[in-house]
């Protein structure tokens, strides 16, 4: 199965471990983001945060099931979140976890 994992930037290194594990039992992951530079003041950094974007968006949408760890902040994660509602709606996946 294809999975994305959608989290805050800063819990990365948790992703990760996630990730081997997930891969570990056989697994995919549609876009790994934990590979991403900082890119935060995000107005002097426009088109790599769109790029990002872009990346992710696609990660979100050819996935199978998507895992939230959600917290008290971040964004991304819920425009992520977003996406995949969307994506559930029009075509049936992916499947979700939180």
């Amino acid at each position: 199965m294809k999975i994305y994992v959608a989290a805050r930037f800063e819990k990365k290194d948790i992703v990760r471990k996630l990730y081997e594990k997930l891969i570990k039992i056989g697994h995919k992951i549609s876009v790994d983001w934990t590979s991403h530079e900082p890119i935060k003041p995000y107005e002097k950094n426009h088109k790599t945060s769109s790029n990002y974007s872009i990346e992710d968006i696609n990660g979100v949408k050819s996935c199978d099931v998507m895992i939230l760890l959600s917290d008290e902040g971040g964004s991304g994660m819920f425009v992520e979140l977003g996406v995949a509602v969307l994506s559930q709606i029009l075509f049936g996946k992916p499947k979700f976890m939180w």
